[in-house]
């Protein structure tokens, strides 16, 4: 047994119970709404309790804990965050990293090994704060690392966040969710650089494997001992609700459930699309879709109790407890 970080403080790993492994509570494009205010109905004093309802839901459907998965890119605002989790319940864990498919921040062009300004990696001491220090000048603490490795691949700034990640990890023993790109089989790349900067692939997620149906490719990332994010569900835009399942169920039937974890990538708020076409294309996409239409038909194609129980509850422990 070990502590974990959350936005309430540390807790034992035992008392994680069920986890969603991968969702967001609001995704916001900051300096957007910090120029455009309320761009696509962004109004936190509207998201906020609204946040809490629907988080209340998740906690009253038997689930005790989200990993929130948003860093610089997604909108990260623990105070947010905090605020959307009062009177819920939830525990949620937070994360520190950089979330982007090509490039960073423009600051970023000029300072680091290679730029203008050369010198150190300045990610690194501060992935590193936010996790030994706090986020933001308060004393939550990050309990996960997370970059992303999209369609555009290892481009030079993208393996910039995802080795910092990769050494901070080393110095802290934090665990590592990478976002990848699973039809353009992403997740091969990431285990290359994971090698290389000799990080253990049992201790990283990677993300958006549920967005693939290709069996042989989900086996090689396993073989690795990797944990394998059947994460999107709900997002049926980019891969059926049949074809997810199906996934899920042939590789409970290989064995595979311990390196499976399940969630959906949602939130209650996104600035990304228009709120009416985010309704529109994906009226799955919400918290309560795995409890109420993914479990009941893993069921019916004959994934066990204590497969879904392994998903849900032991994998991301065990996955915590690992150093």
């Amino acid at each position: 047994m070990s502590q974990i970080q959350t936005l309430s403080g540390p807790i034992d790993t035992s008392n994680l119970g069920r986890v969603l492994m991968h969702e967001h509570i609001f995704n916001v494009s900051v300096d957007v709404q910090g120029s455009w205010p309320g761009f696509h109905g962004w109004d936190p004093e509207v998201q906020i309790p609204k946040a809490q309802e629907m988080l209340k839901e998740v906690k009253e459907a038997g689930y005790d804990t989200i990993v929130e998965l948003s860093v610089l890119g997604l909108g990260r605002d623990v105070n947010l965050m905090q605020r959307a989790i009062e009177g819920t319940g939830l525990q949620v864990t937070v994360a520190t990293g950089v979330y982007t498919y090509d490039v960073l921040p423009r600051m970023w062009h000029f300072m680091g090994p290679g730029t203008m300004l050369n010198g150190d990696e300045p990610l690194d001491a501060l992935f590193q704060r936010d996790i030994e220090e706090g986020i933001q000048g308060t004393d939550i603490k990050a309990a996960m690392l997370k970059c992303a490795v999209d369609h555009e691949g290892l481009t030079d700034h993208v393996q910039r966040v995802l080795r910092a990640c990769c050494r901070v990890h080393h110095k802290t023993d934090t665990p590592m969710t990478v976002h990848t790109h699973a039809p353009s089989e992403r997740g091969l790349d990431v285990l290359k650089v994971l090698e290389e900067e000799g990080v253990d692939p049992r201790r990283v997620v990677l993300a958006h494997c549920g967005d693939s149906a290709d069996l042989d490719y989900l086996q090689k990332l396993i073989d690795s001992g990797a944990t394998l994010g059947m994460d999107r569900f709900g997002l049926d835009v980019l891969l059926p609700f049949e074809d997810r399942v199906n996934t899920v169920v042939a590789l409970c039937e290989r064995g595979h459930a311990a390196s499976m974890v399940l969630s959906h990538d949602t939130m209650v708020f996104t600035d990304w699309f228009p709120p009416e076409l985010h309704d529109q294309l994906t009226p799955n996409w919400h918290y309560l879709h795995i409890e109420q239409d993914v479990l009941p038909a893993l069921r019916d194609r004959g994934v066990t109790d204590e497969q879904i129980e392994q998903m849900l509850v032991h994998t991301p422990r065990d996955f915590f407890e690992r150093t």
